[in-house]
């Protein structure tokens, strides 16, 4: 089964608002998140993505991804263990480091 994470916060301009707080899954194909209450998904393919960064924040980590194009999505709230998942899971997968 391909991780999945919940409570995962879409960092940005308005990343304290309910909407924002949603499920994250890693595929092999990419990844996606969804929203729990608006239902706003957000898909990144796996060949769109140029970068992985991993920062520490407080009290957790921010999974930062890099897209073609010069955008990048990032996601607040995951914890150390998660965040050995999908570093596991992107090397076995062939994600760009």
């Amino acid at each position: 089964m391909p991780p999945q994470f919940g409570n995962i916060l879409l960092a940005g301009k308005n990343q304290h608002r309910e909407e924002n707080v949603g499920t994250l899954r890693m595929h092999t194909g990419g990844f996606g998140w969804k929203s729990k209450k608006s239902g706003q998904v957000v898909a990144i393919s796996k060949s769109d993505l140029k970068q992985v960064e991993w920062l520490k924040i407080p009290q957790a980590y921010q999974l930062k991804l890099r897209i073609k194009g010069g955008f990048y999505y990032m996601f607040n709230g995951l914890k150390s263990q998660a965040r050995r998942r999908i570093a596991q899971s992107a090397l076995a997968s062939g994600y760009p480091p």
